[in-house]
């Protein structure tokens, strides 16, 4: 009797468990389904793959392809796309209508935008364009950084009084990267490179397998293959 308690009881248990297994699998199933009927009907990004046109006033609107419609801003309603794009970056902020509602926003957070089929992003007031658009996106710059000069001291009566510092601004053009995941920007040299390299073992140990020279030489050679092998995707 005790042993026939004991049958019935492992066989519920056992069903219980193959009912929570099965079930478990369907929905890993219907899940991964989900996951690439969504993929499919997102668009692979390509040489001709055409921008919806406007502004980006965050990241994430240049990341869905979904920036805010030129025709959205106020004051701009006759001016050619050309005209509207340099009278709203003249100004120290964009007023526009967003579901039925008046926003304003400091011209200086808006993160960039979209104009003939070329994608240009803000990075100190500076509106460049991103040459490289992949899973890394490349960027030539402006960068103003305050450089330390060192001066000798002098006091009205023409006595040294000791070396003073004082900073000047510096500008110069820098190459800048960015993973187009989260949108960090770093500088494009061999160590941050081989950082975004890491999802693709086999690129990232052949980078480093280079002297540091062959590295730089090979920036953007290592780049392009990485977006070659890493497809980006952008939402229909």
């Amino acid at each position: 009797m005790i042993f026939e308690l004991f049958d019935n009881h492992f066989y519920l248990c056992l069903m219980r468990f193959l009912c929570c297994l099965l079930l478990s699998c369907l929905g890993t199933n219907l899940l991964l389904g989900q996951e690439s009927e969504k993929l499919s009907e997102d668009l692979v990004f390509s040489s001709d793959f055409e921008f919806n046109e406007g502004f980006y006033i965050v990241y994430q609107d240049f990341k869905n392809n979904r920036p805010l419609p030129f025709d959205s801003v106020y004051g701009t309603a006759d001016l050619a796309n050309a005209d509207l794009i340099k009278k709203v970056l003249s100004e120290d902020e964009m007023v526009y209508s967003y579901d039925g509602k008046e926003i304003k926003v400091p011209t200086s957070r808006i993160w960039g935008y979209s104009s003939n089929g070329n994608v240009y992003m803000q990075i100190q007031n500076r509106f460049n364009r991103v040459l490289t658009i992949g899973r890394i996106c490349h960027v030539v710059a402006s960068i103003t950084t305050m450089t330390p000069v060192y001066t000798n001291g002098m006091n009205s009566f023409g006595m040294p009084v000791g070396m003073g510092v004082s900073r000047v601004p510096t500008t110069e053009i820098k190459q800048v990267i960015f993973d187009f995941r989260t949108g960090q920007t770093m500088d494009f040299n061999p160590d941050n490179l081989l950082l975004l390299l890491k999802e693709n073992i086999a690129l990232k140990d052949e980078f480093a397998g280079y002297s540091e020279k062959k590295r730089k030489e090979k920036l953007h050679s290592f780049m392009v293959r990485f977006n070659e092998a890493n497809p980006l995707y952008f939402p229909e």
